[in-house]
């Protein structure tokens, strides 16, 4: 799986786990389903408060010798076409399908309606 070679899980302290990424694009990507994530290590037993995801540029990846800008957008959580892409039913706006599946709406619009 790509995203065991851009991330490292580095500690669980106070039922808080914190994960190191190296590249901006997989830390958004791992911001936004960090909940899913939570619920997996749920699922294997582990309680967690939190998940908490810094930005490591330490971290190699020893098969890749330079970052190419091209593949890097790509690749990138937000391209619709390759990520499933929804339509709000409020806005009309394009959205992740993850999201119209937890709420129903856009991120945007469920923060308008819950806030």
């Amino acid at each position: 799986m790509e995203l065991l070679q851009e991330c490292k899980p580095l500690n669980i302290e106070k039922k808080i786990l914190t994960i190191a990424v190296n590249h901006p694009q997989w830390r958004q990507a791992l911001i936004y389903n960090k909940h899913k994530l939570k619920e997996r290590i749920e699922k294997i037993g582990i309680t967690l408060n939190e998940i908490k995801i810094i930005q490591n540029y330490e971290i190699k990846n020893k098969n890749i010798k330079t970052t190419n800008a091209k593949i890097v957008w790509a690749k990138h959580p937000s391209r619709i076409y390759q990520n499933n892409m929804s339509i709000c039913t409020l806005c009309n706006s394009p959205t992740p399908e993850g999201e119209i599946k937890r709420w129903g709406k856009c991120s945007f619009c469920w923060r308008k309606i819950n806030n």
